[in-house]
């Protein structure tokens, strides 16, 4: 009989062996399939060529082609503001030494949206969806330029906008004679501000 080796378990999409036509023991024969696929398991049959005074049977192979079960992992990409640069972007090569492409390619600054990574074949790993949030920049919405007259009273800068927005001018008081201020807001955490300024 022939004397092929078992074949060793593969994962999807990987580099299968030829079927060769003599075994190592030299019995030479045809497959059935002629091929391996490398997507799903099978059995293949060698049979050895009829009337060639071999005296050899038939024999079954298994091929198995096993479910992948490696996750691929990533370092967070924490939440950013629209217009700005993501840090960490979007590496083709896992924590976990698994390469593959990104569907979006690259990260769209301007809305959150959900990357697909798919491993390259024959690594027996999983495709893997993260989500990166991008957050609107708001800007406060005091009224840009405020007019008093000579010698009324200066008016008090409020410290939240009509816009809900908290912070703090520069200068903090108004002049008499007027000038430019300008109202940073507060930082908080996973929200993006704009500063703004003002004339008086």
């Amino acid at each position: 009989s022939p004397d092929f080796p078992e074949f060793p378990e593969y994962c999807p999409g990987a580099d299968v062996p030829t079927m060769n036509a003599t075994s190592p023991n030299g019995v030479t024969g045809t497959w059935l399939p002629a091929v391996i696929d490398n997507q799903n398991s099978g059995s293949y049959v060698f049979t050895p060529t009829p009337d060639s005074g071999q005296c050899a049977d038939s024999r079954t192979y298994n091929v198995v082609i096993t479910t992948p079960t490696i996750n691929p992992t990533f370092d967070a990409i924490p939440d950013f503001c629209s217009g700005t640069t993501p840090i960490p972007g979007l590496s083709t090569m896992s924590n976990n030494s698994i390469s593959g492409t990104w569907s979006p390619a690259t990260i769209d600054n301007t809305q959150t949206a959900n990357y697909v990574f798919t491993p390259n074949a024959g690594q027996c790993a999983l495709p893997l969806t993260i989500t990166v949030t991008v957050n609107d920049v708001l800007t406060p919405d005091f009224d840009p330029n405020i007019t008093i007259c000579s010698g009324t009273t200066v008016p008090t800068l409020e410290t939240t906008s009509p816009n809900e927005i908290v912070g703090t001018w520069t200068p903090a008081i108004v002049d008499p004679n007027g000038g430019m201020y300008t109202f940073t807001p507060t930082p908080i955490t996973g929200q993006c501000f704009n500063p703004q300024t003002i004339e008086v």
